[in-house]
């Protein structure tokens, strides 16, 4: 397997929100969609992708990447995830939500303080 390949998971950014920063709102979330029903599906679409994941412990911090232009491209920062204690006794970690703090907000602000 060549070096350059991203083995992690999986996911699809279901819908964005939170507090806004100028205007734009800064977090982007996903669910864990099941393979095998879609009777813990919390927005978005309920068919999983092929690695679909959430994130866990010691997550917060890592990056969530996309491919654009033939690139990587950070699109976001695991901020984390909330246990549903009800949702993870009926499907375990299925239909668990996490967020990811969108970089696209912070755009300008980076931009200013990179040099």
């Amino acid at each position: 397997m060549p070096l350059d390949i991203k083995i992690a998971g999986q996911n699809i950014i279901d819908s964005i929100g939170g507090f806004e920063y100028l205007g734009n709102p800064t977090l982007l979330f996903c669910d864990f969609d099941n393979p095998t029903g879609n009777d813990c599906n919390k927005m978005g679409s309920a068919t999983p992708r092929p690695l679909e994941y959430i994130c866990g412990g010691g997550d917060s911090g890592g990056g969530l990447f996309r491919i654009r232009d033939n690139r990587w491209e950070l699109i976001g920062i695991c901020s984390g995830s909330k246990t549903d204690i009800q949702q993870l006794l009926k499907t375990g970690y299925y239909g668990q939500i996490m967020s990811w703090t969108r970089v696209a907000a912070f755009e300008k602000w980076i931009t200013e303080n990179l040099n």
